[in-house]
C-alpha cells in the first residue's frame, strides 16, 4: 500500500535525506546542502503557488517527493511545472510513482493551470526512459529537448 500525503514543515528533516539520496544518485557534478534545503522546502511548504508531495509506504517511510508549481509567466493563464521527482530505489517497484504523478496532476487541475510540464533531467542511470513513460500514462507528451550549458 502507498500513501501520498502533502508534506508540512514538520516533515522536512525525513524529505531533505530523500533529496540527498537524489542528488547522490544524479550523475550531475552537484553537491547536496542541506541549508538550501530546508530553505527550498520550507519555500515550496509555505507558499501559496508550489506544494510538495510525498510517497510513504505502509510503515511510514517516505519513498519518494515530487515539488510542483504554477506560474503566470506573461500569461493569463497558469502553467504548473514538475520541478522535482524522485523514488527511492525501495519504491520503485511499488505504486508510489503512478500516485505520486496522479496527485501532481489533480493539484495543477485544481490550480486551473492550462499546461503542465515536466522534464527527465535528473540524470539517473536508466531512470529517465522509465520517466518519460510514467508521463506519457498520464497523457504527457513529448514537446522539445532540454538543453544544458556547463559552466564549469
Amino acid at each position: 500500500m502507498v500513501y501520498i500525503k502533502k508534506a508540512s514543515l514538520e516533515n522536512i528533516a525525513e524529505i531533505i535525506v530523500v533529496f540527498k539520496e537524489f542528488i547522490e544518485e544524479s550523475s550531475w557534478d552537484l553537491s547536496f546542502d542541506e541549508k538550501s534545503s530546508i530553505n527550498t522546502l520550507f519555500s515550496f511548504i509555505t507558499s501559496d503557488d508550489c506544494e510538495v508531495f510525498y510517497s510513504a509506504c505502509k510503515k511510514g517511510r517516505v519513498t519518494g517527493v515530487a515539488t510542483v508549481v504554477y506560474d503566470q509567466d506573461f500569461c493569463k493563464e497558469r502553467t504548473g511545472y514538475l520541478t522535482k521527482f524522485y523514488i527511492r530505489e525501495s519504491g520503485r517497484k511499488t505504486k508510489a510513482s503512478r500516485e505520486l504523478i496522479k496527485t501532481c496532476v489533480n493539484w495543477w487541475e485544481l490550480n486551473d493551470c492550462k499546461y503542465s510540464y515536466a522534464t527527465a533531467t535528473a540524470s539517473i542511470k536508466g531512470q529517465s526512459n522509465l520517466f518519460e513513460n510514467l508521463l506519457s500514462k498520464f497523457n504527457f507528451n513529448k514537446c522539445g529537448d532540454t538543453m544544458v550549458l556547463d559552466h564549469g
